[in-house]
């Protein structure tokens, strides 16, 4: 679930209460009313599948091909940093599909990580009646 009450429009936010079971406050409406600001979100942090990562010692000099980034529930944006002292500049995109370019292989003395981030998908569920 999303936090209750975030942002400054009742209209756009969540108003699933995690002290009422993750409801919406009771309202009763009469014949003909009709109040659409009750809703609820969630998100789902999305798995990180990557392919084509090479699982071989890399030598200095060497290409490393392109490195196939997908996420599942389709993420809004990929990310990617901490390459830089090996040769694999920093990088992003608004897509949940990627590849993250090929690049030359530079000597390093010691182990680097390289992040991958993935931002989560975000639905919000509206009353309609």
């Amino acid at each position: 679930m999303t936090y209750l009450d975030q942002g400054g429009d009742d209209a756009e936010d969540s108003d699933a209460d995690p002290n009422n079971g993750n409801m919406t406050v009771f309202e009763t409406l009469t014949s003909g009313e009709h109040n659409p600001n009750y809703d609820a979100g969630y998100y789902e942090c999305p798995k990180i599948y990557v392919l084509d990562l090479p699982i071989d010692t890399v030598c200095p000099g060497s290409v490393v091909g392109a490195i196939h980034i997908i996420t599942d529930p389709e993420a809004a944006n990929i990310s990617w940093t901490g390459g830089e002292e090996i040769g694999l500049v920093d990088g992003s995109i608004s897509d949940h599909i990627t590849d993250i370019p090929a690049f030359v292989a530079k000597k390093v003395n010691k182990k680097v990580t390289v992040t991958v981030t993935a931002t989560w998908v975000i639905a919000l569920f509206r009353n309609r009646s």
